[in-house]
């Protein structure tokens, strides 16, 4: 169950597919709540079912059809969802920074992560 929860935080792209597989639409830059929940009787689809009335006429009829489902819950990110992807940004650059240094024997001012 843990690496199903490490994945949907890693995946931040909801993509909808109609029944045929095709891509209907894609939102992006999204923070997955940690809220899961599996849903025995959830409608998934739409077939054609011919039956026999009581009169001997055969009729078609849609019936929807039922299906087990994982629905998961995303949300936008916030201000503060933005600012902290932006200091772990900001502090790998710092680092690789100072690795370069390292290698290269140059010296130069970085500087100090800020704190918000």
């Amino acid at each position: 169950m843990t690496d199903i929860h490490k994945n949907l935080s890693e995946n931040t792209t909801v993509t909808k597919y109609d029944a045929n597989g095709v891509e209907e639409w894609k939102q992006g830059n999204l923070v997955y709540t940690g809220q899961m929940s599996l849903q025995s009787s959830f409608p998934i689809g739409i077939e054609s079912v011919r039956e026999t009335e009581e009169n001997g006429n055969t009729a078609t009829r849609n019936k929807e059809v039922m299906g087990e489902v994982v629905i998961v819950e995303y949300r936008t990110p916030s201000m503060e969802d933005k600012v902290n992807t932006q200091q772990k940004q900001i502090t790998s650059l710092n680092a690789q920074i100072a690795y370069l240094q390292m290698l290269s024997g140059v010296e130069t001012e970085v500087p100090h992560e800020q704190k918000f």
